[in-house]
């Protein structure tokens, strides 16, 4: 496996909380804009065309099919690990319960949390390659999308070590910045 399939499925699971927050958005985006659209029609406005407001509501409706895509893929190959290699994953990247707290529930110690996390991580990995999902294939998919390609360049730019609280902090800012971008693009 590579650093770069490492640092994808970090992002998957890492992103997993914010997916369906990105859907709800979106989909008050769609309504908005169908909404919006009939009040600022003109003719002489190409912007407010209707290709142009068709275009749109599209491009945020496929940006909804794959955020539900990866929402999915992460469930179930979170289903179809050791569950308690994916109780693991799902306290550490979904709940972001901080590695001390984990290793104070679990009652081990330190060494042992990192060493079990990186083999959860390594299990993920495996389980998003069985169903097609490479490193190359989320490069496809996702490097073009704002949301999940910056998370995944904070998570590489940290060299996989975050600060417990800065983990939160950023994915949390990472979320609020990309949500302020979309309904700015939307208006």
């Amino acid at each position: 496996m590579t650093t770069n399939q490492k640092l994808w499925s970090k992002t998957v699971l890492s992103s997993y909380n914010y997916l369906k927050r990105l859907c709800d958005s979106i989909d008050k985006l769609i309504e908005n804009t169908a909404v919006n659209s009939y009040y600022s029609f003109s003719y002489k406005n190409g912007e407010n065309s209707i290709a142009n407001i068709s275009k749109k509501i599209i491009n945020l409706s496929n940006r909804k099919i794959d955020y539900i895509n990866l929402k999915v893929l992460t469930e179930k190959a979170l289903k179809d690990m050791p569950k308690e290699q994916a109780k693991l994953l799902v306290l550490k990247f979904i709940h972001k319960i901080p590695i001390q707290t984990i290793c104070n529930l679990s009652n081990i110690s330190k060494r042992s949390a990192y060493r079990k996390l990186e083999q959860a991580i390594m299990a993920f990995m495996l389980v998003l390659s069985r169903y097609g999902y490479s490193a190359e294939k989320f490069e496809l998919d996702y490097s073009g999308d704002p949301f999940v390609s910056s998370i995944y360049k904070l998570i590489k730019r940290s060299n996989f070590v975050l600060e417990e609280k800065a983990e939160v902090i950023t994915n949390d800012s990472v979320f609020n910045k990309y949500i302020n971008e979309l309904m700015a693009s939307a208006i």
